[in-house]
């Protein structure tokens, strides 16, 4: 059996049909839960607290390294095809220094600081944010066999862009409803075993006005700051659990299932009302974004039309506008 028939159950897997706009709307309310988690929700009023007793605070709990961008990205590249997990980093330039904070990844979350968070780094003096994560080998989603074959060097590792339905949709979305003008300092980043991925939201664009109306709906059935305490109480680790575990976790506790309930129940109705406002053209061009993303990462697809595959998502992308780029290893 040679390679190309071996790994045709991962090009499969690409090929699910629960995709598309329905599995981002499916998705959301579940995801929803964490973000609420991260404390991403609700209002907060910008505060004064110094971008260095931000840090300093951090710091007392998470890493903080004082290198280059290139130094940080190249240490968080060693580990593309070793990392079990995503890694989430934090990078905070001011003048020409940059600062950078680690925050763990076994909740996968591209939201490695809450927004609030980041925003009184901003107003402290943080000239530029940048929210970069990790896309290792391990969070690929192909069989153990495949992995092994790439490690190995019988096949090549392929580009995993960002994630149009939680790196983007959602968790950039979240910070663009929240930093306001602030958003303009903010860059997101995706490292992959290939290269590195930049994206930010074009704040003007029709598409994301409409996505962010809907995430400002669907913070409406957010966990207070009470609530999360009742949940933390009951012995309920959001810091180990990903969003559909944190979701199972609330339905099954007695406590706390009427949150759950009411978290699904108002991602539906936000879901309606959005579904609403979106044209068909839009439908059509994230299915088309999102099948764009699949290819790029299909085992099965032609290697020297890779360029082409990732030019494809990123023209798809800026019709939504999300304007992403691309810049492979040397």
């Amino acid at each position: 059996m040679n390679i190309e028939q071996l790994h045709q159950k991962d090009a499969n897997n690409l090929n699910n049909p629960d995709w598309g706009m329905p599995s981002f709307l499916k998705k959301a309310g579940v995801i929803g839960v964490f973000l609420a988690a991260m404390g991403s929700s609700g209002e907060f009023k910008e505060s004064q607290v110094e971008a260095s007793a931000i840090e300093t605070k951090t710091a007392e709990k998470l890493k903080v390294n004082e290198i280059t961008l290139e130094e940080e990205i190249a240490k968080l590249d060693n580990g593309m095809m070793t990392d079990q997990e995503e890694r989430m980093v934090v990078a905070i330039k001011r003048g020409v220094k940059w600062k950078f904070i680690e925050s763990g990844g076994n909740n996968k979350s591209a939201n490695a600081m809450p927004p609030q968070q980041v925003s009184e780094l901003i107003t402290g003096g943080a000239d530029q944010v940048e929210l970069i994560h990790t896309h290792p080998l391990a969070s690929c989603p192909y069989s153990d066999s495949l992995k092994a074959d790439i490690r190995s060097g019988k096949v090549k590792a392929l580009p995993n862009p960002p994630s149009l339905d939680y790196d983007i949709m959602l968790a950039s979305v979240t910070y663009a409803v929240h930093l306001g003008e602030q958003y303009q300092k903010i860059k997101s980043k995706v490292i992959d075993p290939t290269g590195v991925w930049e994206f930010t939201l074009d704040n003007k664009h029709p598409f994301v006005g409409k996505i962010k109306n809907y995430i400002t709906d669907l913070e409406k059935g957010y966990l207070s700051a009470e609530e999360m305490a009742l949940v933390k109480k009951e012995g309920i680790d959001l810091d180990k659990l990903n969003p559909q575990e944190l979701l199972g976790a609330l339905q099954n506790n007695p406590n706390t299932s009427k949150f759950a309930d009411r978290l699904l129940a108002n991602q539906q109705t936000a879901s309606k009302a959005w579904i609403s406002t979106i044209t068909e053209k839009e439908m059509m061009g994230f299915d088309e974004a999102v099948y764009a993303a699949q290819n790029i990462i299909n085992p099965l697809k032609d290697p020297k039309n890779i360029s082409q595959r990732i030019e494809k998502f990123i023209a798809a992308c800026k019709e939504l506008g999300i304007i992403i780029s691309y810049q492979p290893k040397k």
